[in-house]
């Protein structure tokens, strides 16, 4: 995309309904039908944030276990059909994730993903495939952005699983990860390969603790509703920000 053209269309995904419903609330955005493969779990919404249109794309439920399709197939599904239907001039993905080594974050806190996002949970042992792995993706520059916002920045690397097993473990601290989610890994790997700029604001609602604890899963159920909604306060604020902008406008 031309980095001087003003970006007139977001698309934000979500993973999880209740992650999104602080911003929807927010925004008064509207529940669409009609646009989205009806065949598709994704639940849709549009809102306007000024001149700038947001349209708010949810992975939805999994209709054979009726629960939220987190994770990296509901991530390409829900990104390939948001760029082939709404066809945004960025992607933002925002939504909770854990802290992982990094006792300074606080619960609540939101971040920016900055350099690259990872995969973490990957295993090839196949010569060649050894960056391949690694999901390596870098992400939009949004340095301008970040400082008038005074929005701190890390390393997100993401994983199908809520558990962490020692290989897992290795290779984040490789990447030099600090936050772990579901799904920014693969929504910027599908972006990169249509070449739509993508954004992360990643809400802190746990701390990774060591192999086999599961205090996190306690952590991410008490704090998700407060995180949601500190995450749908700094999105707004970013798309305020946005708006009439260019993305030369948010890295300079």
């Amino acid at each position: 995309m031309d980095t001087k053209t003003k970006l007139k269309t977001i698309a934000v995904l979500y993973a999880m309904e209740d992650e999104a419903k602080p911003f929807i609330t927010l925004t008064g955005a509207k529940r669409q039908t009609g646009v989205l493969d009806s065949k598709l779990p994704m639940v849709h919404y549009e809102t306007m944030v000024k001149e700038t249109t947001v349209h708010i794309v949810c992975f939805g439920k999994d209709k054979d276990f009726r629960v939220d399709v987190v994770g990296k197939h509901g991530a390409s599904v829900a990104t390939m059909e948001t760029i082939y239907k709404i066809r945004p001039d960025l992607i933002i993905n925002a939504g909770t994730s854990g802290a992982f080594d990094f006792p300074e974050a606080k619960i609540n806190q939101v971040y920016v993903a900055i350099e690259n996002v990872f995969i973490n949970d990957r295993r090839i042992s196949v010569p060649g495939f050894e960056e391949y792995v690694t999901g390596r993706v870098p992400v939009t520059k949004v340095t301008k952005l970040q400082k008038d916002l005074d929005l701190p920045g890390a390393i997100v690397s993401s994983s199908d699983s809520l558990d962490m097993v020692e290989s897992d473990v290795k290779m984040a601290r490789s990447q030099k990860a600090k936050l772990l989610d579901m799904e920014v890994g693969t929504i910027a790997w599908v972006a990169r390969q249509y070449e739509i700029p993508l954004i992360a604001l990643k809400g802190i609602s746990n701390y990774v603790y060591e192999v086999g604890d599961t205090k996190h899963l306690d952590e991410f159920t008490e704090y998700l509703g407060d995180t949601a909604t500190v995450i749908g306060n700094t999105l707004l604020k970013v798309i305020d920000y946005i708006d009439g902008k260019t993305l030369q406008d948010l890295s300079e």
